[in-house]
């Protein structure tokens, strides 16, 4: 297969991974119509919306790249050419791009760090997580709506993933489809990375 080709999985492997995100975030198995997973509807939005009308016996979803993969890939958005607070709206990385922010993440603190992380290396490691996360995630919806690497359908859109990082920065409920998410960051850094190849 090739690797720029995207990646379906069927029932089972969609299976192993809601059970995974079962284990790493518990709140989320509270959520009505979990079960959606079942009935071919694999989207963050109809898996909230509890619609289980379709009754196939398969589910595929549409996975993304993980933060390591934007490390060193350029996709319909530059990482490097794009600043966190352009698209997420906080100013808590200060003008890092995309890129910046992953390698943030990724270990640029060890020792210290060096500028322009050393500024940042003071936020605890879950909170430079979830940047990289929701970074990668966004790409990945940006790829997937607007006809890039990743196929159509990914499991968030590029608004889901702002405004759930939004919520979880600000320790506010995230709603969709009348359902209200609270999530801590290590619980919404969890389901981000169910998402990722």
């Amino acid at each position: 297969m090739n690797r720029d080709e995207p990646k379906k999985h069927g029932m089972d492997a969609s299976r192993r991974r809601l059970a995974k995100a079962a284990l790493a975030a518990p709140v989320l198995m509270s959520i009505p119509g979990r079960q959606v997973f079942a009935a071919g509807n694999c989207t963050l939005s109809g898996d909230l919306s509890g619609n289980v009308s379709a009754h196939s016996t398969s589910c595929t979803m549409v996975y993304g790249r993980s933060p390591g993969y934007w490390k060193t890939h350029t996709g319909l958005l530059d990482p490097a050419a794009v600043t966190f607070q352009s698209i997420f709206g906080s100013s808590k990385f200060g003008s890092l791009t995309f890129l910046q922010v992953i390698e943030l993440a990724e270990g640029a603190c060890a020792g210290g760090g060096s500028p322009p992380y050393d500024a940042y290396c003071g936020l605890p490691e879950v909170e430079r997580q979830l940047a990289r996360h929701a970074v990668a995630a966004y790409l990945n919806a940006h790829e997937s709506e607007n006809g890039g690497i990743v196929a159509p359908g990914y499991y968030f859109s590029t608004t889901q993933v702002v405004d759930l990082y939004m919520a979880v920065e600000s320790g506010a409920t995230y709603y969709l489809n009348g359902i209200g998410l609270t999530l801590t960051p290590q619980e919404a850094v969890d389901l981000f990375a169910t998402t990722f190849i």
